[in-house]
């Protein structure tokens, strides 16, 4: 969870992560150079996790893109979410989306729709994957699961990119690669638009 002066939504985000129904979590939120008081939510947070699953990571301001890059380099698990610090995941994310992996060998990434919040509130449905819609530019979903050595092949989010982009570039490389990909027809996150029109 990278989180960026986002201390009012991390909690919901980071509740949305542990009361997931597959119990193997680990959460790591990585505080990007804050200016709010978001490294005192993130440090109670952790501290007030009976389990010890949350993990806290204080890092220079550099982005989302490495934001997400540091927590992927400390994360222990075989499977990676990318959750922003304003979204929430449906308590059954996880469990259906590993239970595709074990019905689809080699699987890279796992997305389903999502219900948008804030500015809009509408259930955003991108449909079963078809590369050719990527190819032409349809954006894909920012929070899926996404197999690690896909990611490590992909090599992390570039810097340079836009927080979206990135997450489009690592699609890109799916179809590119002809990764396998498995859509889930039900709504697995809420997603927040903001008046910037990112979330």
């Amino acid at each position: 969870i990278p989180c960026f002066n986002q201390a009012e939504t991390l909690p919901a985000a980071v509740r949305s992560a542990l009361l997931q129904t597959y119990p193997h979590v680990e959460v790591l939120i990585v505080n990007d150079g804050s200016t709010d008081n978001t490294a005192f939510v993130a440090d109670s947070l952790a501290s007030a996790n009976i389990g010890g699953n949350i993990r806290v990571i204080h890092a220079v301001h550099r982005g989302t893109a490495e934001a997400r890059d540091v927590g992927v380099a400390e994360a222990k698990g075989n499977w990676l979410v990318m959750l922003d610090s304003d979204d929430e995941l449906m308590p059954k994310f996880i469990e259906t989306a590993l239970s595709k992996t074990r019905e689809i060998p080699n699987l890279s990434i796992v997305y389903g729709r999502q219900q948008q919040t804030g500015l809009g509130n509408r259930v955003w449905d991108p449909g079963a994957y078809l590369p050719e819609k990527i190819v032409r530019g349809t954006f894909p979903p920012s929070i899926d699961l996404l197999a690690r050595d896909f990611w490590n092949d992909f090599g992390g989010f570039k810097p340079e990119n836009p927080c979206g982009a990135s997450h489009y570039h690592l699609w890109l490389s799916a179809v590119e690669h002809g990764c396998e990909v498995a859509y889930i027809p039900e709504v697995v996150a809420k997603y927040r638009i903001q008046k910037s029109g990112q979330t």
